[in-house]
C-alpha cells in the first residue's frame, strides 16, 4: 500500500522530515526493521514524496476520489487486509504573515475553494503536521488551515494536527508525531469504516489550539491487524560503548602522587561502594576548548581505571563523554532510571562553552532547548543525578557565560543535585585559571556525593584549587618523598606499537643533550636573571596542571588492512537516529548538507585588495613564480605509477616549496621593520618609514568563493561562513622531517586516528602533520606540561616544568615574580614547533604523542559582505557565490633583551595562504595555467555557520544604526546590498501589477493569455503589490572608523554608491591615526559631535531603530556601548531624572533592546 507524503517547505526543514519518512516507508520492503530496530506498519509498502504544488502534475485529486485498489498477495504470503481508504500526510510550514510556502501555494489556493458536495476526499486518511514559530502572530497557519481544509473535503483525520514550534525545537513534536504517524494512518485505512477512523473533528480543533500531537483512535483492530502494526521499542544503547582510551599518555592521576594518590581515595569512597553506571561528561563546544577539556578529564579518569587497585579506586566504573546533543541517545534512558542502592546517583559533568549574543554551540542547543520546555519540568529527569557544570566564555561578550549559568540553573531545577558549584572560566583572561582548579576536584567531590558519603548540601566553592585527592593527602607527604617527585615526575606510558622503534641517532642524540644548553633553557635563565651555572628552581608538582590528555590516538596500519578499511567506510558509518540530527535552523533550504566534519569543496573566484595603499607588484611576482612551477619528469611519470600516496606526497611537498617561496617574497615586498638598513620607500625618512611599516601590515582582502549551483549551500546576509586550513608549510615539514630522523617515520605511511571509531579512515602521515593537529596555535600549560615528561634533558624537562606551572603557586614557592609562560609563550605566540626547536631533546616524541597532546585545527571564520539577492554575477561558470573580507594577520612580536627570538614575524595560517592563493585575482593575471593552479590554488573546504541573531529585521520599514569599525563593517555590506535589492523589487512589483493587468506604459499591449499566470494568480499578486506599495524603507545610520583616510577606508566607493541611491542616509567615518587630525573613534564622534548624538538618540528612542555593532572586541564593543548608554542618559531619561537614575534607566533600555532583538552585537577577540 502507498502513502503520499506531501510537503511545503521554506527552509527545508518540511522537506527533510517528509523524504526522511519516505526513504524510511520504501526501505521497509527491503528491511522490516530500521536502524534502531523499530518495525514500520506493514500495510505501507511504498512512499511517493513531492511538492504539494505537483499536486496536479500527479493527479491526486483524481487518484483520492477513487478507491485504493485491493492489495496483490503471493501464494506463499499470509493475505492482506484489503484498504478502504488512500494514505496522506501533508507536512507544511507557515511563512510570513500566515502564509504557505511558494511551493505549497497553489495546493493550499485549490483547498480554499468552496468543497464540492461529493466529498472528493471520502476515500482519503490524512494527516498533518504543521511548521511554525511561536514568535510570529499565526502560528503554524498553513499547517492548521489545510488540516480543516482536507475534513471539509471529505478526508478522515487519521492523527490530529500537530504543531511543531521552531522557537523552542522542532523536535519535541516531530519526533512523537513520527513515531505514531503511520500506525495511526493504517488503523484509519485499513480497519472498517467504523472501527478505524478517528471519532470526532473536534477533537483535531483542541489539537490544533494546544499545537500537541493527539491520541489516535485504533480501537476495534483485529488481533492480527495489532500484530502488524506493533512498533518494536528500539534496543537500548550501551552506554559503557563509549570513547575508549587505548593508549594512555600519562599514569599519573594527579598532580601529587600517582601511587600513593587518587581522584577517589578508599578513605573517601570505601572499596565497597562503587557507582552502578559511568560518568557522564557531555560537551558542548564552539571552538574546541570544551571538547577538548572534557575528552582530556575523560582520558584522566580512564588512566585511574586502568590502574586501579586496592589503594587506587575509582568510584565509577568506566566514562561515556558525547557532545550534549546526544543526550537522548546516549544518556537520558540511564540518568531517569533510579540508580542502586536507593540513595546513590548517577554522576554528570556538563563543560560548555556560549557563543555569538548567548547563544548554544551547535553541538548542545537541542540540549538546551529540551531544558527550556514546559514538559520537560514535570518529567523531572535530573532527579536522580549529582551534576556540576563548567562554563566557558569571553568576558568581551555582554552576557558572559550564560549557556553554563543556564545549564547549572536548569539542571537543579529539574531535580538535579549540586555537586560542585558552577564555575565560568574567561577567554579573555585566560581559561586555566579557573579550569586547572574545576578539574582538579571535581570528580571527587562528584564521587562523594553520589555514593553518599558527602551531604548533598555541602557544595564545594570551585574557585579554590582543590585537588582530585583529600586535601590532607598533600600535608602528609614528607620532604624526602617531595624531593624524590620533584626528581621523577610521572613517567610516560607510551605502547611499543606506536610507533617504529627510535633509530639510534635519537638515542644518542638524548645523551649528547645534558651537557649542552638549550637555547629555550639558555632564554628561561635570562628571563629568571640566572647565570649559566645557576640551577633552576624547583616546584612541587602542585603548581602543575591536574589533567592529563589523550585527545587523540593512532595505529599504523598495513597496505591491506588500509585496502579493508577502504571498503567498509560506507557500511560502517552509522544511520543518524534522530530526525532532529539533520533538522537545520539555517538560512538555506538545504544549509545542513554541509558542516565542519562535511564541508564543500569551493574555489576563488576573484579577489581584491580593500586596502587603498596596497601594490600588487607582489602579487605579480608570485604569478610568474607559479609559471615557472612544473611537475618534472619524474612526478608525471610517478603519476601513471600505482603508488598514488608517494605522487600525493611529492606533490604537497612541491606545494609547500612553492607557498614558502611566495610567503617569503611577500614579506620582503611588505617590510614590518628596518632590515639590512633599508626603509620601505627608499628613503631615510624614519616618520614616514614608521608609517610605511605600520601600513604594510594592514592588508584586507575581498575574497569571492564559488557555491553550489544546487542551492545545498545557501546564506543571507549576517551569516559567516567557516575555512578549513592546514598548517603553515614550514611548520608541518619541520615535524615530518623530525619523525623521520627520530623514529624513522616517512609521509606516506598509513595510520588511523582514533581506532575505536568505526568511521576512521586511514591517512598519510603527511596528510594527518599538515592538516590532522594544530602545529601553529599558541601553546597551553597543560600541554608544556605534557611535553616535559618526553625530554630526555633534565635541565629542558625543568624549565617545561616552569613554563607550565601556576605563577602565584611558583611565586609562593620560590619567590620568582616572572609569569614566565606569559612573557615567553603568549607574548611571542611559541607554538609546539618553537617549543621542540628550542627544547630539542623533546623531538623524541613519537607521532601517537604528539596526536595525544595536540588539538584539531580550529577552523577559520569569516563574515559573509555580500547578497544573495544581488550577487548573481557569472564567474567562470557559477552562477552562486558569496564574498569575504579578512584581514592578512602580520605582525611583530615584542621585543625583549632577554629573548633573543623575540621580535618575530607571525602570520595567519589561514590569511596569509589565502593572499598566496589569490595573487592570480589581486594583480587580474588570467594566464596562469591549470596545473600551477591546481597547485597553488586547490579547492578551499568551506560550511555555512549561520546565525540567528545578527540578522536583518523581517520588516522592511525598521530604521538601522550599523556600527562596524574596520573589518566590522563587512556583514554590513551585505546588510546594505540586500535592503538595496529589496528597495529595487518594490519598484518591480509596480511592473508585475500593470502586467498582470495586460497594459504595458511602454507602450504596447500584453494579453493577458500571454502571461503563465492564472487569474487567480494575478489577483493574488494584485493584492501584493497593494502591500509593498505600503511599505517604505526604513532609514540608515551607519558608523566605520579605521587609522587610516588614505588606506584602510573600506568600501569607501561602495557606501558613497549606497548614499547616492538612498539605501544609507548618513555616514559618520573615523580616523585614529591621520596626521594633524584628532585622534577619532567611532564613540567619540558620537560624544562630539551634538547633531550625530542627537540623531543616533531619536533613531533608537523615536523611530525604534535596530542597532547593530561589528569588530575587534578588545574593548569596542563595550566602549560604543557606553557611549550609546550616556547619551541615552543624557539626552533622553536625564531630562526627568537625576544623572544616576538616567544611567541607570538608560541601562535597563539597552538591555529591554538586547532581549527583543533590537541591539546586536557580533565581536570577535
Amino acid at each position: 500500500m502507498n502513502v503520499d507524503i506531501l510537503y511545503g517547505s521554506a527552509t527545508g526543514n518540511a522537506e527533510y522530515i517528509a523524504k526522511d519518512l519516505a526513504a524510511l516507508i520504501n526501505n521497509n520492503d527491503k528491511n522490516n526493521d530500521d536502524d534502531n530496530g523499530n518495525n514500520h506498519p506493514r500495510p505501507f509498502t511504498s512512499a511517493a514524496c513531492m511538492e504539494m504544488n505537483h499536486f496536479k502534475r500527479k493527479k491526486l485529486f483524481e487518484t483520492w476520489s477513487a478507491g485504493p485498489p485491493s492489495p496483490s498477495s503471493s501464494p506463499s504470503s499470509s493475505p492482506s487486509p484489503s484498504p478502504t481508504k488512500h494514505a496522506v500526510i501533508v507536512i507544511c510550514s507557515t511563512t510570513g504573515n500566515g502564509d504557505a510556502p511558494e511551493n505549497a501555494s497553489r495546493f493550499v489556493r485549490f483547498l480554499k475553494k468552496p468543497p464540492p458536495s461529493s466529498s472528493p476526499l471520502r476515500h482519503v486518511a490524512f494527516a498533518v503536521l504543521g511548521l511554525g514559530d511561536t514568535n510570529y502572530d499565526r502560528f503554524c497557519e498553513a499547517g492548521k488551515l489545510i488540516d480543516r481544509k482536507l475534513a471539509e473535503w471529505g478526508g478522515t483525520r487519521a492523527v490530529a494536527l500537530a504543531c511543531a514550534d521552531e522557537a523552542t525545537g522542532l523536535e519535541a513534536t516531530v519526533e512523537p508525531w513520527l513515531e505514531g504517524v503511520l500506525e495511526g494512518l493504517a488503523a484509519a485505512c485499513v480497519a472498517d469504516e467504523k472501527g478505524g477512523r478517528v471519532e470526532g473533528h473536534e477533537k483535531g480543533g483542541e489539537s490544533e489550539k494546544e499545537g500537541e500531537r493527539g491520541a489516535t483512535d485504533a480501537t476495534s483492530l483485529s488481533e492480527d491487524l495489532q500484530r502488524s502494526l506493533a512498533v518494536s521499542a528500539a534496543p537500548s544503547v550501551s552506554l559503557e560503548d563509549t570513547l575508549q582510551c587505548t593508549k594512555p599518555l600519562v599514569s599519573h592521576t594527579s598532580a601529587i602522587d600517582p601511587e600513593n594518590t587518587s581522584p577517589s581515595s578508599a578513605s573517601a569512597t570505601p572499596a565497597a561502594i562503587q557507582s552502578p553506571t559511568p560518568l557522564f561528561i557531555l560537551y558542548g563546544s564552539a571552538t574546541g576548548n570544551a571538547e577538548h577539556m572534557a575528552k582530556d578529564l575523560a582520558a584522566s579518569y580512564r588512566n585511574i581505571i586502568a590502574s586501579r587497585d586496592d589503594s587506587n579506586f575509582a568510584y565509577f566504573p568506566s566514562v561515556t563523554v558525547c557532545p550534549l546533543n546526544d543526550y537522548k541517545k546516549t544518556c537520558l534512558e540511564v540518568w531517569s532510571a533510579p540508580p542502586s542502592p536507593p540513595a546513590a546517583k548517577h554522576g554528570l559533568l556538563f563543560l560548555c562553552s556560549t557563543t555569538g549574543n548567548a547563544d548554544a554551540p551547535e553541538n548542545a542547543d537541542r540540549f538546551v532547548r529540551w531544558l527550556k520546555r514546559k514538559s520537560t519540568e514535570s518529567t523531572q529527569p535530573f532527579q536522580h543525578c549529582a551534576y556540576a557544570v563548567l562554563g566557558l566564555g569571553d568576558s568581551n561578550y555582554d552576557v558572559f557565560c550564560a549557556m553554563g549559568k543556564l545549564i547549572d540553573r536548569k539542571v537543579g531545577e529539574l531535580g538535579g543535585t549540586r555537586a560542585v558549584a558552577l564555575a565560568c572560566a574567561d577567554e579573555a583572561t585566560g581559561l586555566e585559571e579557573v579550569v586547572e582548579p574545576w578539574v582538579a576536584g571535581v570528580v571527587d567531590d562528584l564521587a562523594r556525593v553520589c555514593s553518599g558519603v558527602k551531604e548533598c548540601g555541602a557544595v564545594r566553592e570551585s574557585a579554590g584549587p582543590s585537588r582530585l585527592a583529600k586535601e590532607e593527602s598533600a600535608e602528609s607527604v614528607s620532604a624526602s618523598e617531595e624531593k624524590k617527585m620533584e626528581d621523577d615526575p610521572p613517567l610516560l606510558r607510551v605502547s611499543p606499537a606506536a610507533a617504529p622503534t627510535p633509530t639510534s641517532s635519537s638515542s644518542s642524540f638524548a645523551s649528547s643533550r645534558s651537557t649542552t644548553t638549550s637555547v629555550g633553557v639558555a632564554t628561561i635563565r635570562k628571563h629568571l636573571r640566572l647565570t649559566p651555572q645557576d640551577p633552576l628552581p624547583s616546584i612541587s608538582n602542585s603548581c602543575l596542571p591536574a589533567m592529563t590528555s589523550n585527545l587523540s590516538s593512532c595505529e599504523f596500519v598495513r597496505d591491506d588492512e588500509d585496502a579493508d578499511a577502504d571498503g567498509a567506510t560506507d557500511q560502517n558509518r552509522p544511520r543518524l537516529n534522530s530526525v532532529a540530527d539533520n533538522m537545520t535552523e539555517t538560512s538555506g533550504s538545504s544549509g545542513f548538507h554541509f558542516t565542519l566534519t562535511k564541508p564543500y569543496e569551493s574555489k576563488i573566484l576573484n579577489a581584491r585588495y580593500l586596502t587603498k595603499g596596497t601594490g600588487v607588484e607582489c602579487a605579480r611576482r608570485v604569478c610568474e613564480l607559479m609559471k615557472k612551477t612544473a611537475m618534472s619528469d619524474e612526478m608525471k611519470n610517478d603519476d601513471a605509477s600505482s603508488d598514488v600516496a608517494a605522487f600525493r606526497e611529492k606533490a604537497m611537498a612541491e606545494r609547500d616549496r612553492v607557498l614558502m617561496e611566495a610567503m617569503k617574497l611577500y614579506d620582503q615586498h611588505f617590510p614590518l621593520a628596518p632590515s639590512d638598513g633599508n626603509d620601505a620607500n627608499g628613503t631615510n625618512n624614519d616618520e614616514q618609514q614608521r608609517l610605511q611599516y605600520s601600513k604594510n601590515g594592514k592588508r584586507v582582502i575581498e575574497m569571492t568563493l564559488a557555491l553550489p549551483d544546487d542551492f545545498t549551500l545557501e546564506y543571507e546576509p549576517g551569516d559567516s561562513v567557516g575555512l578549513i586550513v592546514s598548517n603553515a608549510p614550514h611548520a608541518a615539514n619541520f615535524v615530518l622531517d623530525m619523525l623521520r630522523a627520530h623514529h624513522g617515520i616517512t609521509p606516506t605511511q598509513k595510520i588511523v586516528l582514533d581506532a575505536t571509531d568505526s568511521r576512521s579512515c586511514p591517512v598519510t602521515v603527511g596528510d594527518a602533520v599538515r592538516n590532522k593537529m594544530d602545529l601553529c596555535s599558541p601553546m597551553k600549560k597543560k600541554r608544556l606540561f605534557l611535553l616535559s615528561q618526553y625530554a630526555t634533558d633534565p635541565e629542558e624537562r625543568q624549565a617545561l616544568r616552569l613554563l607550565s606551572a601556576n605563577s602565584t603557586g611558583v611565586e609562593e614557592e620560590s619567590g620568582i615574580s616572572v609569569d614566565l609562560f606569559q612573557t615567553y609563550v603568549e607574548d611571542q605566540h611559541r607554538s609546539i614547533v618553537d617549543i621542540l626547536k628550542e627544547f630539542p631533546s623533546c623531538q623524541s616524541i613519537p607521532l601517537e604523542g604528539l596526536f595525544g597532546i595536540l588539538p584539531a585545527i580550529p577552523p577559520r571564520y569569516y563574515s559573509v559582505c555580500s547578497s544573495p539577492l544581488s550577487d548573481r554575477e557569472v564567474i567562470d561558470g557559477h552562477s552562486f557565490h558569496l564574498k569575504v573580507a579578512f584581514s592578512v594577520v602580520d605582525y611583530l612580536t615584542p621585543s625583549s633583551p632577554n629573548d633573543p627570538n623575540s621580535h618575530r614575524r607571525m602570520g595567519g595560517v589561514a590569511t596569509r595562504y589565502l593572499e598566496c592563493a589569490c595573487s592570480p585575482f589581486l594583480c587580474n593575471d588570467n594566464t596562469t595555467t591549470t596545473t600551477t593552479a591546481t597547485l597553488m590554488t586547490p579547492t578551499i573546504q568551506i560550511f555555512p555557520k549561520p546565525t540567528h541573531d545578527f540578522r536583518l529585521p523581517a520588516n522592511l520599514s525598521t530604521p538601522l544604526v550599523l556600527i562596524g569599525p574596520g573589518t566590522g563593517i563587512a556583514p554590513f555590506l551585505g546588510f546594505l546590498s540586500h535592503r538595496q535589492a529589496q528597495i529595487a523589487s518594490l519598484e518591480s512589483k509596480q511592473a508585475a501589477e500593470v502586467a498582470s493587468e495586460g497594459t504595458w506604459r511602454g507602450g504596447y499591449e500584453l494579453n493577458p493569455e500571454e502571461l503563465n499566470i492564472s487569474d487567480a494568480e494575478a489577483r493574488g499578486l494584485n493584492l501584493a503589490v497593494d502591500y509593498m506599495r505600503k511599505q517604505r524603507h526604513g532609514e540608515i545610520d551607519l558608523f566605520f572608523g579605521c587609522r587610516y583616510s588614505d588606506h584602510d577606508w573600506l568600501y569607501e566607493t561602495e557606501v558613497e554608491e549606497f548614499r547616492r541611491k538612498g539605501v544609507v542616509s548618513r555616514s559618520y567615518n573615523a580616523f585614529s591615526r591621520d596626521e594633524g587630525r584628532e585622534k577619532m573613534y567611532v564613540q567619540t564622534i558620537m560624544q562630539k559631535d551634538d547633531a550625530c548624538g542627537s540623531r543616533l538618540v531619536d533613531m533608537i528612542t523615536e523611530r525604534m531603530a535596530s542597532v547593530y555593532i561589528c569588530g575587534d572586541g578588545n574593548a569596542m564593543g563595550r566602549d560604543v556601548q557606553e557611549a550609546i548608554t550616556k547619551l541615552l542618559a543624557e539626552k533622553n531619561f536625564g531630562k526627568e531624572l537625576s544623572e544616576t537614575e538616567a544611567v541607570k534607566k538608560a541601562v535597563g533600555y539597552i538591555d529591554q533592546m538586547k532581549r527583543s532583538g533590537r541591539f546586536v552585537l557580533d565581536i570577535w577577540s
